[in-house]
């Protein structure tokens, strides 16, 4: 299951055999989502992390901007005790437990990733492979896991023709 890319040769004049942009980026987005698929456990580690530590903030954000936000008298602002987080309504937050941002999202990729693509902005090419302001990390991986025929019984990890062959195509297409 290992994916293959046809190589091409940039200097040739005819560029009969070389592939067109779109092609190095389909080539290049299939690598990803192996290199991804490969890394799916340690990936949905981070993320889960990464999304726990959100949801705590946007908790707290809320217990203090209730009692700050005027719907309180002063009187009883000054000696409110703080809000139990369970009290909060579960509802509002079911959907948005498995979100990030964009650079939360970068940072977990070049933490679980970096050792095999060092050199990838992944803040850089967000957009194109997990787009959005806020990202549901578990839609976002079961995407990447459904475009590739990785078997994690098959795998070895990444071989370096394809470290090179990424890290060749991400130069092109997003420097």
């Amino acid at each position: 299951g290992n994916v293959t890319f046809d190589s091409y040769n940039e200097s040739d004049g005819e560029n009969k055999h070389g592939l067109t942009m779109q092609e190095k980026m389909n080539h290049t987005f299939k690598a990803f989502a192996e290199v991804i698929a490969a890394n799916r456990a340690a990936l949905e580690e981070e993320f889960e992390y990464m999304a726990e530590k959100r949801a705590r903030r946007r908790r707290l954000r809320r217990t203090f901007s209730s009692a700050e936000d005027g719907s309180m008298p002063i009187s009883q602002r000054m000696n409110a005790k703080p809000v139990a987080t369970s009290a909060l309504p579960v509802t509002a937050q079911v959907d948005d437990d498995d979100c990030i941002t964009p650079e939360s999202w970068a940072d977990a990729m070049n933490f679980v990733l970096n050792a095999e693509l060092p050199d990838v902005d992944w803040l850089s090419i967000q957009r194109f492979i997990a787009p959005g302001e806020i990202i549901n990390y578990k839609r976002f991986l079961n995407l990447q896991c459904s475009l590739t025929s990785y078997d994690a019984s098959q795998s070895t990890g990444m071989d370096d023709n394809m470290r090179n062959t990424i890290m060749q195509n991400h130069e092109a297409i997003f420097k």
